[in-house]
């Protein structure tokens, strides 16, 4: 009986969904594009927070990086995103690396 309800949707669900993932790339792509060298998981959360705050909309990510991210739910210790990094550090993948082309 769930699954019946869940597969059909009304027209305004749809447009409901469409709007909530329109809000989603914009808060993502905003914040991405002020992530910066050195900063936690925290910061990158509370900046993907902000911008679905000034979108209108309650809203956060769950950001893990790191050796942490195989964790269900990360790690409470911060960890550092690296970008443009080499690997060293955290065992045989190094820390969090993320190349600045993917920044643009």
């Amino acid at each position: 009986m769930t699954a019946g309800c869940r597969m059909i949707k009304s027209a305004h669900e749809i447009d409901l969904m469409r709007l909530a993932n329109a809000a989603t790339l914009e808060a993502y792509e905003w914040s991405w594009r002020q992530l910066k060298d050195g900063m936690t998981q925290r910061e990158f959360g509370a900046l993907i927070s902000a911008a679905y705050q000034q979108l209108g909309f309650p809203g956060e990510a769950s950001v893990m990086v790191g050796a942490s991210s195989a964790l269900p739910h990360g790690s409470a210790q911060p960890q550092i995103i690296y970008i443009d990094t080499p690997h060293d550090g955290f065992g045989p993948m190094g820390p969090y690396f993320l190349p600045s082309a993917f920044m643009r």
